[in-house]
């Protein structure tokens, strides 16, 4: 086997060069050498015709165990994913159906009104305002909004009124027929049988909005007697005495942003 020697500069020791056994088919193999001595953390490599350079190494697909990610930039805003796109890592607004944010507004208290169509006393989540309601902001003009509400409550006459705003503007209320009222629900338990009297209705709502908005959105309940001479009352009966079988309720607001 031929073998070529070459001896240490300082004497200590020598580092061979070995041909191998055989070539296949007994060729003649001449390898031409790089013109320098390459960059750090480079491999030589072969182009396949004896010509040999430095490169950096590659790994194959099914070997990787660890390799750093090329993201073109840091995310811009929040609730983004990492994904891979054609030009690389890049980050991006989750897919359609993914609950972005959520927030929540509860009524713990009662309210009562003999007016026609009114807001209902309270706050905002964050304890700010005169007006019961949940305030949302997308991040996204192509998100929707899911509300999720419910109201509890008595009507003294049968005849109350539930309305569903957002903003200034109705939504989720009952398609037009004849001279009907229209309003998300109507409420009424009646405060002149002695086995109703006593007793709260709780009514739900599930309904997803398309605001089209970035802004701050205001979504809350009015409620109303609506001229049948009664009194609406939120979260209490009718019932003014204090006892253990007069109920009181509570009433709640869940919005969630839905991502496009």
């Amino acid at each position: 086997m031929a073998e070529l020697k070459i001896k240490a500069d300082s004497g200590g020791g020598t580092v061979s060069l070995k041909g191998p056994a055989t070539t296949t088919s007994n060729a003649a193999v001449q390898l031409t050498l790089p013109v320098d001595d390459g960059t750090a953390n480079q491999v030589l490599t072969t182009n396949g015709s004896g010509a040999l350079s430095w490169a950096a190494p590659v790994i194959a697909d099914d070997s990787l165990t660890e390799a750093k990610l090329d993201i073109h930039a840091a995310p811009s805003g929040t609730d983004k994913f990492l994904g891979y796109t054609s030009n690389g890592m890049e980050w991006a607004v989750p897919g359609g159906g993914k609950v972005l944010q959520v927030v929540t507004s509860t009524k713990l208290d009662g309210f009562s009104t003999t007016s026609d169509q009114v807001n209902i006393d309270g706050t905002d989540q964050a304890g700010s305002g005169s007006v019961w309601c949940c305030k949302i902001t997308p991040s996204a003009a192509t998100s929707k909004v899911l509300f999720l509400g419910t109201i509890t409550g008595h009507h003294t006459t049968f005849h109350g009124g539930i309305w569903t705003f957002r903003d200034s503007t109705e939504i989720a209320y009952a398609a037009a027929s004849g001279g009907r009222q229209r309003a998300t629900y109507s409420m009424g338990v009646g405060s002149s049988d002695s086995s109703t009297r006593n007793f709260t209705q709780a009514l739900g709502l599930n309904w997803l909005d398309s605001p089209s908005s970035t802004s701050e959105l205001t979504y809350k309940f009015q409620v109303g007697d609506h001229g049948e001479g009664g009194t609406m009352y939120i979260n209490r009966t009718a019932n003014p005495d204090d006892w253990a079988g007069n109920w009181l309720s509570i009433s709640s607001i869940v919005l969630m942003e839905i991502g496009a």
